[in-house]
């Protein structure tokens, strides 16, 4: 995945949205055509993988914790051109938003 899209790292803390990118599809190809226009966007991908099944029928923009997490996931979930954004319960890890690209994402 490293070589077809090349994930840029932020030069400093914070400059860069930190996104997990789950496929929730069938098709393994929209998880590289999505990391590419969210890097287009200003977000630095930190996790790629797969959601837990393959048959979600919508993209979701999640995140967890306050400060500004709130308001990242909102800019993402309008980059994707989604309206389903959930908070969930706080998380131990540096990512900011997580998204699972469901069918809905082409």
């Amino acid at each position: 995945m490293a070589r077809a899209v090349p994930f840029p790292t932020s030069p400093e803390a914070g400059a860069r949205i930190k996104v997990r990118l789950l496929n929730g599809t069938g098709d393994p190809s929209l998880t590289t055509e999505a990391a590419t226009f969210l890097v287009e966007g200003g977000a630095e991908i930190d996790i790629v993988g797969n959601a837990a099944s393959f048959d979600v029928p919508e993209t979701t923009v999640s995140y967890s914790g306050g400060g500004n997490r709130p308001g990242l996931a909102g800019w993402i979930a309008a980059v994707l051109g989604t309206e389903n954004i959930e908070e969930l319960p706080p998380a131990e890890d540096e990512i900011d938003v997580t998204v699972v690209l469901g069918d809905d994402a082409r």
